[in-house]
């Protein structure tokens, strides 16, 4: 899949995949034997079925980051609670200290 990079998400992994995979598949069509149709026609579909393929690979791999993401959200989200609840706790502490007359 896509590398992390300092600006986020490898777009530019992106695009050269895209680049690499139409070449890929144009360089397939092109060797394909146009003087058999019977040929031409079950390469053509074993390029489709081969396409098809990654593109299911590719959603499954969607539908696992997808959840990994909302799983990362939701430990996101339990963390800023904790350090919220944190943070009252040691203003408490701190107004406790303060009414006992030390300095924080």
């Amino acid at each position: 899949m896509e590398e992390l990079t300092e600006n986020g998400p490898g777009l530019h992994n992106l695009e050269e995949f895209q680049k690499n995979e139409t070449l890929n598949v144009r360089s397939q069509l092109a060797n394909l034997n146009c003087k058999d149709l019977r040929q031409y026609f079950r390469g053509f579909k074993s390029i489709y079925n081969e396409l098809q393929a990654k593109k299911e690979e590719f959603e499954v791999e969607e539908i696992v980051y997808r959840e990994e993401l909302n799983n990362k959200k939701q430990d996101v989200e339990g963390i800023k609670k904790s350090l919220s609840e944190l943070k009252m706790t040691v203003k408490a502490g701190k107004r406790t200290l303060e009414k006992r007359g030390m300095k924080f």
